[in-house]
């Protein structure tokens, strides 16, 4: 017999700067209707301007659970010291949000 099974959702933000705020604002009400589910934010496209130092800044308590793509900060000049303290980092967004699904991860566009 087999446990639970993990709940995952991924948060896609990509179309600009604003969308981070939304996505953390779905994020808290994710966590609070899904308890004990895996939600991570990631972060590509224009969007990747709303999680630098010079951003609005994001809820420390999200923070860890935000992830930018290093491929397209590394296309927009952007390096990690340019992110806001606690925000993590994939390799590439669209690697990581194809992983996630196969592995049954829900996927909702921000």
């Amino acid at each position: 017999m087999s446990g639970p099974v993990e709940r995952h959702v991924l948060l896609h933000a990509t179309q600009a700067p604003e969308d981070i705020a939304r996505a953390v604002a779905a994020l808290a009400t994710l966590g609070e209707s899904l308890p004990g589910a895996r939600i991570s934010v990631i972060v590509n496209g224009k969007a990747l301007a709303g999680v630098r130092m010079d951003a609005e800044p994001i809820d420390p308590a999200s923070r860890a659970q935000v992830f930018a793509c290093e491929l397209g900060m590394s296309r927009n000049g952007i390096t990690a010291e340019d992110l806001q303290e606690g925000l993590g980092t994939v390799p590439s967004a669209v690697v990581a949000l194809a992983a996630g699904q196969l592995d049954g991860a829900a996927y909702i566009r921000i």
